[in-house]
């Protein structure tokens, strides 16, 4: 056992897809010391460990309320990658790895612990579209950082609608363009947990809605551009033989990250039918 491991994370930032990833941390430091890790975190990253059996406390961060011994893993994965970028070939889970001191040679996967009425919420809100017999999508409109956004998510949402359902998520108002099955708007980030949980597949960009599928094993459908969808999603193909991430580089350079070129051609010449059909080659060959 490791005596100089401190058992408390804190993290003040934003990014519930930042907070799936450092789920890992917390499950090794658990099976290293024998505690429970205390998490001061951003509001918003909060819910992502309500039920993580490796968690004693759970608060908000506040400066002053956790003790001197502790990690902060607010900014090292960001400073990697501004640092390295376009070389960036170390997933998030791998930098605060190194930060801490942890081995990554044998990593845990991110994971969302959902309880049973959870997982009944996410059937129950399903139940309708469910005896339709068609595979349910979510798909995942926007990213908080609009450069990880997919030009075409209307039309791509229009277009799945026509032979599976979907179901459209985001945490405020989407375009009346955009006709699906249902919607999830603005509701609880657990209550997006549960219904994710119950869906066939998440199609999205580079945004939190792909993480949530992979912490709970939900087939992925990435639409990545300037980042790189190999290295964002590698935590979640190692246990799971579902995963399906498509990280296109279309303008045939190197994904750009941060840096991006001014029209983000690898998004824009990515069409709809293009995805379409890549998803219905998935479901016909996996069932």
């Amino acid at each position: 056992m490791r005596e100089d491991l401190f058992t408390t994370i804190i993290r003040s930032t934003r990014g519930i897809g930042d907070g799936i990833l450092m789920s890992p941390i917390v499950e090794t430091i658990y099976s290293i010391t024998g505690e429970k890790v205390n998490l001061y975190l951003h509001p918003d990253v909060i819910p992502v460990f309500i039920n993580n059996p490796f968690v004693s406390i759970l608060d908000k961060y506040n400066k002053f309320n956790f003790s001197s011994d502790y990690y902060d893993l607010t900014s090292a994965e960001i400073q990697y990658e501004l640092t390295t970028q376009p070389n960036i070939v170390k997933n998030k889970t791998e930098i605060w790895c190194d930060k801490i001191g942890l081995d990554y040679s044998k990593p845990r996967s991110p994971k969302i612990y959902l309880s049973q009425s959870e997982v009944y919420d996410g059937k129950y809100f399903l139940r309708e579209i469910k005896n339709n017999k068609k595979k349910i999508i979510a798909l995942g409109y926007a990213s908080l950082e609009p450069w990880r956004n997919y030009p075409f998510i209307v039309e791509l949402g229009n277009l799945l609608n026509k032979d599976y359902s979907v179901i459209a998520i985001h945490h405020e108002s989407v375009t009346a363009n955009l006709k699906v099955e249902k919607y999830l708007i603005g509701e609880s980030l657990r209550k997006v947990f549960s219904v994710i949980n119950s869906c066939d597949m998440v199609v999205g960009p580079d945004t939190s809605h792909i993480h949530i599928a992979g912490a709970l094993k939900i087939p992925i459908y990435g639409i990545f551009g300037p980042t790189n969808g190999e290295v964002r999603l590698s935590n979640y193909s190692r246990d799971c033989d579902k995963i399906f991430p498509k990280s296109f580089s279309l303008c045939k350079r190197q994904h750009c990250w941060y840096e991006t070129c001014k029209d983000i051609w690898c998004l824009k010449t990515l069409s709809p039918r293009e995805i379409k059909a890549q998803i219905d080659e998935y479901f016909s060959s996996s069932y």
